[in-house]
């Protein structure tokens, strides 16, 4: 919050003028923090002791339908933030700045910035081979996934016997166990 009303100061003070204005924005940004507790726990008290009832009634054919909407002590308080925060976001979309880019520019930008900072902070390998994604894998992913469909197709038009690649793989399985079975005999007579 601090950060972006000192920006909107600056950008907004004329040239020449810019610590009036910045002294003016901190002064204003110091109050409303020092009185908004005060003024939060004031509408919290005077909360505690209210209610609001109302009653949506949906009639049709086969019934009626009542939805209660109950706002009690804290659902106040916590209602009128939620409100003056979307009207800030309301005002905050009228400043119009020079130089604005585009949010998709902007967000490339933020991405790219932060994948060169994790990189320049990090000298273990795991988290700059997270960073550094190739291109190519969405690509080959969706190939994979395209081979792995078709071959699932061809294996459906294709009726196999299927107790016969389970009876394989048991099959070398135990020559395997066995074959281990023998190495540690040899190795214990030698």
């Amino acid at each position: 919050m601090t950060l972006t009303s000192t920006n909107i100061a600056l950008k907004l003070s004329p040239r020449g003028s810019a610590t009036a204005y910045i002294a003016v924005s901190a002064t204003v940004t110091a109050v409303a923090a020092g009185i908004a507790p005060i003024l939060g726990g004031l509408l919290a008290d005077f909360f505690t002791e209210r209610k609001l009832e109302l009653l949506l009634s949906w009639t049709n054919p086969r019934g009626v339908y009542d939805f209660p909407l109950i706002l009690t002590s804290w659902d106040f308080y916590f209602l009128l933030a939620g409100l003056f925060g979307f009207y800030a976001m309301h005002r905050l979309t009228l400043v119009a700045e020079q130089g604005e880019i585009e949010p998709r520019e902007m967000m490339g930008e933020v991405l790219n910035e932060t994948i060169r900072s994790i990189r320049n902070i990090s000298s273990v390998a795991g988290l700059r081979g997270a960073t550094a994604i190739p291109p190519s894998l969405p690509r080959d992913a969706r190939v994979r996934l395209r081979l792995a469909r078709a071959r699932g197709r061809i294996a459906l038009q294709r009726p196999q016997n299927v107790a016969q690649p389970v009876l394989a793989d048991a099959q070398r399985l135990v020559a395997q166990v066995a074959a281990g079975i023998e190495q540690q005999v040899e190795a214990e007579k030698g």
